[in-house]
């Protein structure tokens, strides 16, 4: 349940909280992991959009849950299943650590808002750029897959690890998918006309590309830009862990006055 002022905020602004339970764990790369949890409460009421995500509590040895958030993955209404994909890294922050000890059996609380999804823009733009990095891949493969067949679609994706284009991306049939060094200089200086563009990238990098976009003309309206994490330093909120349950005492029961005694 929400716990402390931000727990009472959130509940308030639509946000609902779900304990996922692990199904089931697979290493695509050495460092990205695919986790499905079974997700019985996850789909009640509430249509899963493109790029839909929440947030998750991850524990930590402080006594704190601390929230991260993570795209939601090939969701399932009907076999009420979902998976998470996590970028393992060090330093390991606290999703981090619990991601690379899930087992199946664990269980983890997540809070999903009623808002926040991709949408294809109306009037659907000339084309889409997608930046960002591993971190990005769950959201990037999402809006490939809404994104109308007839669009072109380039994806910058920064390479932080040898093996990050191991990392499977959706086909689409007009996407071109580089991975590059410095995504911000990877935008190259061409007509962007009526183009939209899509970063999620480390704070720095975003801050980088959307000065880039702004020098090559991009009007804010057509950028969608939000940093996914920060090089050295947390990002997120935190709160106190939930308390372990009182077993309540036990009472003997009252026994009657019986005749036959």
């Amino acid at each position: 349940m929400a716990r402390g002022y931000a727990g009472v905020m959130m509940k308030t602004l639509g946000a609902v909280e779900h304990t996922l339970t692990v199904a089931g764990v697979e290493d695509v790369t050495p460092h990205y992991r695919r986790i499905t949890f079974d997700a019985p409460t996850l789909f009640d009421g509430q249509a899963i959009e493109p790029a839909a995500w929440v947030r998750l509590w991850a524990p930590s040895d402080s006594g704190k849950e601390h929230q991260r958030g993570y795209t939601l993955v090939d969701p399932d209404p009907e076999r009420e299943r979902v998976v998470l994909e996590f970028v393992l890294h060090e330093p390991a922050g606290p999703a981090c650590v619990w991601a690379g000890k899930a087992e199946p059996g664990d269980t983890i609380q997540v809070t999903r808002w009623a808002s926040g999804h991709f949408a294809v823009p109306d009037p659907e733009p000339a084309g889409y750029l997608l930046v960002g990095d591993a971190a990005s891949v769950p959201g990037v493969n999402a809006i490939l897959a809404a994104v109308p067949a007839g669009a072109p679609v380039l994806v910058l994706l920064e390479r932080h690890r040898d093996d990050d284009p191991l990392i499977p991306i959706t086909p689409h049939p007009l996407a071109e998918v580089r991975w590059v060094d410095d995504v911000a200089a990877a935008v190259e200086s061409r007509d962007w006309s009526d183009w939209y563009a899509w970063v999620t990238a480390e704070s720095g990098a975003t801050k980088r590309v959307k000065a880039r976009l702004k020098e090559l003309g991009f009007p804010a309206a057509d950028v969608k830009a939000r940093a996914y994490w920060i090089r050295g330093k947390a990002m997120g909120v935190e709160r106190p862990a939930a308390e372990p349950p009182v077993a309540e005492p036990t009472v003997e029961a009252p026994r009657g006055e019986w005749r036959s005694r």
